[in-house]
């Protein structure tokens, strides 16, 4: 399946921003042996040789890339049903 990095900053609301230097962080991947990075959408740069650089808008988003053809499904937080017990 190959090494799997991802470089981005998480907002509080879920989405990935971009990080300073992202070209250099890429390629001091691409050399450690990393093959594919989920990376911001709007990084608009192009991947080192031998990488696949995968954009994501939020960290659901980001979830469904790296685990693609793994199986099972991403679910958001927020549709989730809150199963919370008290403690007493």
């Amino acid at each position: 399946p190959g090494r799997l990095i991802a470089l981005g900053e998480v907002g509080l609301s879920g989405e990935v921003r971009r990080v300073p230097a992202l070209g250099r962080r890429l390629a001091e991947a691409a050399r450690l042996g990393f093959d594919r990075a989920i990376v911001p959408d709007d990084a608009g740069l192009e991947p080192p040789a031998g990488m696949t650089v995968l954009a994501a808008s939020s960290l659901t988003r980001a979830l469904e890339v790296a685990f693609a053809g793994v199986g099972g499904t991403v679910v958001p937080l927020s549709s989730r049903t809150a199963r919370a017990k008290t403690v007493r």
